[in-house]
């Protein structure tokens, strides 16, 4: 079977209360969504209320060439993926808070020896 089968199979057997992976844009953090309803046109309706192709889960009604997507399955990599874009987040959030003041200078030490390589030090 063909990954383009094998995608196809996966389509056709979602059902309400599936996750599936959502990328709006390249190089956008992927989005959980869970299948809300198949419909009778095989569309698929997921919690953010979008709609997308049964056929090839492509969205359905998009105005614009940046707002073209679909769905995806959950893969590990994709986990992944979520959980390395959170990670990332919240370490630019804490160095642009005042919780960084509050770090030791240990700590401080810590976090610069993991970010930079030995030579930039």
């Amino acid at each position: 079977m063909t990954e383009d089968e094998k995608y196809k199979s996966w389509l056709l057997n979602l059902k309400p209360g599936d996750e599936v992976a959502v990328q709006y844009q390249p190089y956008r953090p992927y989005e959980l969504m869970n299948v809300v309803k198949i419909l009778k046109s095989g569309r698929i309706k997921v919690d953010n209320d979008h709609l997308y192709r049964g056929d090839n889960g492509w969205v359905c009604g998009s105005k614009s060439a940046f707002d073209y997507h679909m769905i995806e399955p959950v893969t590990n990599e994709i986990r992944e993926s979520i959980e390395r874009t959170k990670l990332i987040s919240n370490i630019i959030c804490l160095l642009n808070s005042e919780k960084i003041y509050k770090l030791t200078t240990e700590q401080l030490k810590q976090i610069s020896e993991i970010m930079l390589s030995k030579d930039e030090l």
